[in-house]
């Protein structure tokens, strides 16, 4: 199966189909499923930023023989604290974040182990 570029992904299925075929190998993806666990790990007790716009990197060489996947976070120009008043928006005013934890990256990490999981 190989990227349809061009194609939008606009659809859980779709998103699914672009994982498995970038993760093409069984210690691929068991090598995100380990990075994402690690992130859901930290996410779950970290309390001090609250990030927005971040972003996950997965790399890997394709022509090597046995490709190692790299994963790292980035893009981190929105790192607030989570009690920080949000300055637009129906929370204007309103703390960042409800709780202590960043819930919204929570969340994030647990819908793409979900995908990773599924096959």
């Amino acid at each position: 199966m190989g990227l349809k570029l061009g194609r939008p992904i606009d659809s859980e299925a779709a998103l699914s189909e672009v994982l498995h075929a970038f993760f093409c190998t069984p210690e691929l993806r068991s090598a995100a499923i380990s990075f994402v666990s690690e992130m859901q790990a930290w996410f779950d007790t970290q309390t001090e930023f609250a990030f927005y716009a971040s972003s996950l990197l997965f790399v890997y060489d394709a022509a090597a023989e046995r490709p190692e996947l790299r994963a790292k976070m980035i893009d981190f120009a929105h790192v607030h604290a989570p009690a920080e008043p949000c300055v637009a928006g129906p929370r204007k005013g309103l703390p960042l974040q409800d709780g202590p934890c960043d819930d919204s990256y929570r969340e994030g990490l647990a819908h793409l182990r979900r995908l990773l999981d599924a096959w």
